[in-house]
Formats: C-alpha cells, structure tokens, sequence
C-alpha cells in the first residue's frame, strides 16, 4: 500500500511542477491548491537545508508560508 501511496503523491507532485513550468514559472498562474501543494512540499527541503529559522523567514513564493 506504501508503495501506491509514493506513486500516487509522485504523480501529484509531477503534475502541479508541470503546471509551474508550463506557465512560466509564475506562481500567480497555477490554481491555488497547485500552489500550496508546491509550497508544502517544498517545505521539509528548506526545513531541512537552514533550519526553522529559514523556514519561517523565507519569501514564498505564494505570498504566504506553508502554514
């Protein structure tokens, strides 16, 4: 089940990068759920490279943090 559930996010993840790359990189142009589901993905990587304190003090993208 674990391995359909990887697969599953996957082509989620595919899909809205695809949506951001075919609109030119614009976050103003994906749908809004696109956008949050780039953003909450791309997260753990800025948790993780600079700790909470990048986390919280970046300029994302969407306007908003991941919360």
């Amino acid at each position: 089940m674990h391995d359909e559930t990887d697969a599953e996010f996957d082509e989620l993840k595919d899909r809205a990068l695809a949506r951001l790359e075919a609109g030119g990189g614009d976050w103003s142009r994906l749908p809004e759920p696109a956008a949050r589901f780039i953003t909450v993905h791309s997260a753990r990587g800025v948790r993780d490279n600079g700790g909470y304190r990048d986390f919280f003090e970046s300029d994302w993208p969407t306007g908003a943090g991941p919360w």
